[in-house]
């Protein structure tokens, strides 16, 4: 609320960037130390690529008793620093010396059998439960070094970095918009329902019509585009939740997908009303929201952090959020990834691990130096951190 005050008042064009954490009733342990429950900030330079059109952004915050003049001098200075390639001596990642994982296998079999029981009493409809991996390393991890041998364009996802203390920084490749407002206008989506590509053996075609074809994932997906529509309705109208569901196509992976357009009622266009209304969504959460939650904070033996919450930016007229999944949390010589399954009636554990493990995969691929094409070679993204839409979809948000 005090931003978008200062950002109605002060400077409506400023374009503040951070996140949340994922429950603030949660207190945060020690390796998400520097990572408020919210923090965002106003970055010195920003630079944005969309429709085909390059903008780099300076913002200067000037408090009574600034030289204006001297801090116009230090701003061109910092700017004739800024190379479009990366430094050509950029760390490689360490060797792994180590991999723990938090709950172990056994646990997790144990806590899913735990919900699906909660499933068969009629407490719960969908509970997503996650797992950290603990990575260690013989040196310290450049963070950066993630972004840049990520594969890209390949993926339709977000591409989110965040590093508010030196060698401790938070890393997300996410498919999962949380929702995108132009003004008035709300753009936001359903995914859920997974299938894994190695796992049966499936290219793009097949694997699309095995997710379309299975009663469980589409019942999962349901959840998802039920519960958004309903969070929704108080504080929209016009509300087009598209029917036909897609198929969203990524490396390893393929979900369920589809999109949805609202108008916010004139009393409820701002950003925390919004973010209030749709996190978490049955995709990082549960249903009912609360009741999930409140198991999720029981079973799970890991601090999430800001994984599987809102990561975005914001200014006065637009803002855009993911949702932080597919994440890391880089810091020193440890890499923390984060990933989630969602369990409803019919899931089988053993496979949700699995899929768990394919939802980190490319992560791991980059700590054993494997490379795909690098993103600073890439001049084809819709902008700065929204890939070209895969296949089966294209999205037009930006930031």
């Amino acid at each position: 609320l005090l931003l978008e005050e200062a950002l109605k008042h002060k400077n409506p064009d400023a374009r503040y960037a951070g996140g949340f954490c994922f429950n603030n009733r949660q207190p945060p342990n020690h390796i998400w130390r520097g990572f408020s429950p919210a923090l965002f900030i106003l970055p010195l330079v920003s630079l944005a690529h969309r429709d085909g059109k390059t903008s780099l952004t300076a913002s200067l915050w000037l408090k009574p008793g600034d030289k204006r003049q001297q801090l116009l001098e230090q701003l061109v200075e910092t700017l004739a620093t800024i190379r479009s390639e990366p430094p050509v001596m950029t760390p490689a990642i360490p060797g792994m010396t180590g991999t723990a994982y938090s709950p172990d296998r056994k646990l997790w079999v144990e806590r899913c059998k735990t919900i699906l029981r909660k499933f068969d009493e009629g407490e719960l409809d969908k509970v997503i439960l996650a797992r950290q991996t603990e990575l260690s390393f013989s040196g310290k991890v450049p963070a950066i070094r993630f972004l840049l041998d990520y594969p890209f364009p390949e993926n339709a996802t977000y591409r989110f970095y965040f590093e508010p203390v030196e060698n401790h920084a938070f890393v997300s490749f996410t498919p999962e918009r949380l929702y995108r407002r132009d003004g008035g206008l709300l753009q936001t989506e359903a995914l859920a329902g997974t299938v894994t590509k190695e796992k049966v053996k499936a290219d793009d075609l097949t694997a699309s019509k095995l997710l379309l074809g299975s009663e469980k994932d589409v019942r999962e997906h349901r959840f998802v585009k039920d519960t958004i529509y309903h969070e929704l309705q108080p504080v929209c109208s016009d509300i087009d939740m598209q029917e036909q569901v897609d198929v969203l196509q990524l490396n390893r992976l393929a979900h369920l997908y589809a999109r949805c357009r609202a108008k916010l009622r004139p009393e409820f266009r701002n950003d925390s009303t919004v973010l209030r209304q749709l996190h978490p969504t049955p995709a990082v959460g549960g249903v009912p929201r609360e009741e999930a939650m409140e198991l999720i904070l029981s079973v799970e033996p890991f601090c999430r952090g800001w994984y599987a919450a809102p990561v975005g930016w914001l200014s006065h007229d637009v803002a855009e959020f993911a949702v932080g999944i597919r994440s890391a949390l880089v810091v020193e010589d440890k890499v923390y990834l984060y990933s989630g399954a969602g369990l409803v009636r019919g899931s089988d554990p053993e496979s949700e691990w699995e899929e768990v493990d394919q939802k980190i995969g490319d992560f791991l691929a980059i700590t054993r130096g494997s490379k795909r094409k690098r993103f600073f070679e890439q001049s084809h993204g819709k902008d700065e951190w929204s890939a070209n839409g895969a296949q089966t979809r294209e999205r037009t948000g930006s930031t």
